[in-house]
């Protein structure tokens, strides 16, 4: 990954591994104009143990698919963020990235992605 993202500060790089050596559940802190579900990872095996997309489908009608996100690596001053995501809508559809953030004025802008997998 690094050799593609080559902005992406060592130190930045570092925090994101180590913070991601463990899972780590999310909680419902978003502020989003559409329904969020959080399912645990043993869910998921469960409901997609067949690749059973249609189960998802009919339970959740209006489902982007399946949203993973990574916890977030920061430098030491918290002006650069690294972030994986990945979204799968079957079984052959989907894709993860590592997202690159700069802080610039006080905002958050999408400085690189690099796309790991696609399917």
């Amino acid at each position: 990954m690094r050799q593609y993202m080559r902005a992406v500060k060592q130190e930045t790089f570092d925090d994101f591994q180590i913070k991601n050596t463990q899972p780590c559940p999310l909680a419902d802190f978003f502020d989003l104009d559409v329904t969020v579900v959080f399912m645990n990872e043993k869910e998921v095996r469960e409901h997609f143990q067949n690749d059973a997309w249609f189960e998802l489908y009919a339970k959740y009608p209006f489902s982007q698919g399946i949203m993973t996100l990574s916890r977030v690596g920061f430098n030491s001053e918290m002006n650069q963020a690294l972030v994986y995501v990945g979204n799968q809508k079957e079984i052959l559809s989907g894709a993860g990235y590592y997202v690159l953030l700069t802080k610039m004025n006080g905002v958050w802008i999408i400085q690189d992605k690099v796309m790991i997998w696609i399917s």
